[in-house]
């Protein structure tokens, strides 16, 4: 799982991993993440929280190397995170509404 200001959270046995985005660390996205983290942990999960904030991630440029189980051809943060993602059980995106 991961929370407002980009931290993501992964469960135990019951792999979770989640995202969020958000400009304001302790805001209302983070609220709403750190209560769903608090759900997991109740219900025996442990998680782990990253920053997606700290992490650059470029954007996919479609050459499909990640198709064939090469890494990512981008230079940056996301093949750090594939790992957790292919693990996870559940992934759960959190990110502020503007308007």
């Amino acid at each position: 799982m991961i929370h407002s200001n980009g931290e993501s959270l992964k469960v135990k046995n019951e792999k979770d991993f989640g995202n969020i985005r958000s400009g304001r660390p302790k805001g209302n996205t983070r609220q709403l993440v750190d209560s769903f983290m608090q759900g997991s942990m109740d219900a025996g999960h442990v998680v782990e929280l990253i920053s997606l904030n700290t992490i650059e991630i470029k954007g996919c440029i479609g050459c499909n190397d990640c198709r064939y189980g090469k890494l990512c051809v981008q230079k940056g943060g996301f093949n750090e995170l594939v790992p957790k993602i292919k693990k996870a059980n559940l992934i759960v995106f959190a990110s502020p509404l503007l308007f």
